[in-house]
């Protein structure tokens, strides 16, 4: 049975210059102990399809369809049972941490916070729990350093802060929104390690979005490819980098640098606004084996190969 199934998620916000369709029908489920991938190019509904999840997306929203975790669906329950499920048994890592921790405050009665708002818990073993859940993300000194405010940590330690603050409940699901931005690649090979060792610890699942294929790559059971606001294709890491189908899939795997390149590959053209998208594919405009019935018909995301687990939403690729 499935931790999280989305059905026909669809986000849209009303704007002043109308409404903006920002996801467009996302269908997935999100198994215990599972990796799932969601990479696309900015703009592709990756961030809003998992902030709809935390009921996190801005006010002027719109949301139809349903997420369905423990027989309730995440979109129609109170605010109230919304606060109790987030940060508790659904924890979410940002993608800046120093604008997520506040810089007036020690990272200490940060870490206390989360545990004292959801669980019934006396403050000396609050502490204690915060220190062991410190020493987990491999936090060095963690009984002096937990009086320390966040700009005495360097980048990739923050990162450690907001990671062991999502996983200070023990959640069942852990969403990492861009874990790794803007850390050197040494650092973001530590934090993607430690989250797969964390997962094995918590048996926990885990969405982890991403615009890094080597991250895909080395991390995920299951990948997501979206693109103005739906999946492209989905497949296993296996399928999706060496058995994928769809122009654009291809198009991020060329863009990918390699020493053997002579000149890096980009995707022509521009992503569609998500103020008029198109009635057919989102991907036509950019695609380079599309036809002229692309233009005005939405492929259906169909098996690949009579495959079940990998799909792909395009008329031409086979």
């Amino acid at each position: 049975m499935a931790l999280i199934t989305i059905n026909d998620l669809v986000i849209k916000f009303k704007t002043n210059d109308g409404i903006v369709t920002a996801v467009n029908g996302f269908n997935a489920q999100i198994e215990k102990g599972q990796t799932l991938g969601i990479v696309g190019e900015s703009g592709s509904g990756k961030s809003q399809t998992v902030l709809a999840i935390m009921r996190l997306l801005a006010k002027n929203a719109i949301t139809t369809g349903n997420i369905i975790y423990n027989q309730q669906d995440l979109l129609s329950i109170s605010n109230q049972e919304i606060r109790r499920l987030r940060g508790n048994k659904i924890s979410m890592i940002f993608q800046d941490p120093m604008t997520c921790l506040n810089p007036y405050v020690t990272i200490g009665k940060q870490l206390l916070e989360v545990l004292l708002n959801h669980k019934n818990i006396a403050k000396n073993d609050a502490i204690k729990t915060v220190l062991n859940c410190m020493d987990t993300v491999k936090i060095p000194d963690a009984k002096r350093r937990i009086n320390q405010y966040p700009h005495e940590f360097s980048g990739g330690m923050r990162q450690r802060i907001m990671i062991a603050m999502a996983l200070l409940c023990k959640p069942e699901l852990l969403i990492a929104d861009e874990p790794t931005t803007a850390l050197d690649v040494t650092v973001q090979a530590e934090i993607i390690a430690l989250l797969e060792d964390l997962k094995k610890y918590l048996n926990m699942a885990i969405i982890l979005i991403t615009h890094d294929m080597g991250v895909i790559a080395s991390s995920c059971d299951t990948v997501i490819v979206m693109y103005g606001g739906k999946i492209m294709e989905q497949g296993s890491v296996d399928d999706i980098f060496y058995n994928s189908v769809h122009p654009y899939t291809k198009g991020l795997l060329a863009s990918i640098p390699s020493g053997l390149q002579k000149e890096l590959y980009v995707i022509p053209g521009q992503p569609p606004s998500l103020l008029n998208l198109p009635n057919g594919c989102p991907f036509y405009e950019r695609c380079n084996i599309h036809i002229d019935y692309c233009q005005d018909h939405m492929p259906l995301l169909l098996p690949v190969n009579n495959n079940p687990d990998h799909i792909k939403a395009c008329h031409v690729a086979k």
